[in-house]
């Protein structure tokens, strides 16, 4: 628990509690006592009770997310990166989704920007956040998609934040068990032809 700042009477203060939920699953509860030197309520309890969910399964497939932080782009934390890269098998389907928390009150509303692929949907919350949902099909080539999220400021005033998104497929699959592996002989200009991706 951290406080900053001496709070005179009648005045508000800010109390910061972080919880630390990596190593935790389900409900959780926590109780903290800050101290006063009010007669009255001389010691404040603050109790935080919380569901920590699962890492949605989607996470693990993006090679660049940060999930302990995310991004931070302006007054927005983007959740778990602004440029998701994710490889997915040919023909297969996934969607992920990009949670958008503004960091301040004054950070503005958002809407996805012209240009941006008509099967992204952006999404608002009733906590204040937004999330943005990507379906992702598999065409049988890689590709990147570059889409705006436009803030608005008010006053007719904008900005916008880029989201990167790289789909990685892999031209071929090779699947083995035997103990040993032996590509044989490979000379420099049939490598340089294909491109070979070996995954055990």
């Amino acid at each position: 628990m951290y406080f900053e700042k001496v709070v005179q009477p009648g005045q508000v203060g800010t109390i910061l509690v972080k919880v630390h939920t990596t190593d935790q699953l389900g409900p959780i509860e926590g109780s903290y006592e800050l101290s006063t030197n009010d007669p009255l309520h001389p010691v404040i309890k603050v109790t935080i009770v919380a569901n920590v969910k699962p890492l949605p399964a989607y996470v693990k497939r993006i090679t660049t997310a940060d999930v302990a932080h995310g991004e931070t782009n302006g007054a927005f934390q983007i959740w778990p990166t602004t440029r998701p890269a994710v490889s997915i098998e040919p023909g297969e389907r996934l969607t992920i989704g990009l949670r958008i928390r503004a960091l301040a009150s004054d950070a503005g509303s958002l809407k996805l920007g012209p240009g941006a692929p008509d099967s992204w949907k952006l999404r608002g919350e009733t906590t204040g956040d937004y999330w943005l949902d990507i379906p992702l099909a598999a065409a049988g080539r890689s590709e990147s998609r570059t889409a705006a999220l436009v803030v608005d400021l008010g006053e007719n005033r904008s900005r916008e934040i880029r989201v990167q998104l790289m789909v990685m497929v892999p031209t071929e699959n090779l699947v083995v068990t035997p103990r040993d592996l032996d590509f044989g002989e490979v000379t420099l200009a049939r490598s340089e032809s294909r491109s070979m991706q070996p995954g055990l």
